[in-house]
């Protein structure tokens, strides 16, 4: 079955789309581009549409146990609680083909993006998560520190991904300046995970190519550059990241 959604409000539409194929479609869609700083799987650079439309296939996912009575009513009250969401700029098509429970983990999906606050990752935390200057930490008592930040971040569901070209000391930095600032919707889902790419493709072209780029992706890249790409490097600081769980 395709489920297409079209939005004119392409900013805030890509914003929940993203949110909501990456943790349903994993290994069906294809990463094609970094948008602001995480992962985004979509057809297309949208966003100079004045509609956004993506089409993907639906698969089978883990459902609950609630039988057919109580997701039709679990439904029921669920459309009534997205109701105050919706507006001409949202228009969810073939909704209706969709099994009640994988619609209602969908609007459920969508009610937690919509009541979410806004706050920077460092607030995510009680108290705020605050860094500590690593001019003035030894290079073992900041692997420690950055061990320590990671584990935090990951109790909160968000993971780091593509940090083996950084050093221990270039990771804390990268997430006190850039990450932990990040203004971010507070989606509180178990299961659900916001992924974070410590490089950008667009700004750090080089490191993808270097780095983390597919011989197929390095081939493309020469053919529409005109020129040879970065010659490949192993990754230089081996890391184990935690991961949820399958």
């Amino acid at each position: 079955m395709i489920l297409l959604i079209v939005s004119r409000d392409v900013q805030s539409f890509f914003d929940f789309t993203t949110f909501f194929l990456k943790e349903h479609l994993p290994s069906k869609l294809r990463l094609i581009k970094s948008y602001r700083g995480r992962w985004v799987d979509v057809c297309t650079d949208c966003s100079h549409l004045d509609f956004l439309m993506i089409g993907f296939v639906m698969m089978e996912l883990n459902l609950n146990d609630l039988n057919d009575v109580d997701q039709l009513m679990l439904n029921a009250r669920l459309r009534d609680e997205i109701e105050p969401y919706l507006d001409e700029s949202v228009t969810m098509i073939d909704t209706a083909r969709m099994p009640t429970s994988m619609e209602n983990e969908f609007l459920a999906s969508m009610i937690a993006w919509e009541r979410a606050p806004i706050l920077p990752l460092s607030q995510w935390f009680t108290p705020e998560l605050k860094l500590l200057d690593c001019a003035r930490i030894s290079d073992e008592a900041l692997s420690q520190e950055l061990h320590q930040v990671i584990g935090r971040l990951f109790e909160k569901n968000i993971i780091l991904s593509d940090t083996e070209h950084l050093s221990d000391r270039q990771l804390y930095q990268l997430i006190g300046r850039s990450i932990l600032p990040s203004m971010e919707k507070q989606i509180s889902i178990p299961g659900r995970y916001l992924r974070w790419q410590c490089y950008d493709e667009v700004a750090d072209e080089d490191i993808w190519l270097t780095y983390y780029a597919s011989d197929q992706e390095r081939n493309d890249w020469e053919a529409a550059n005109y020129e040879t790409a970065p010659a490949r490097r192993s990754l230089p600081f081996s890391r184990k990241m935690p991961q949820p769980h399958n």
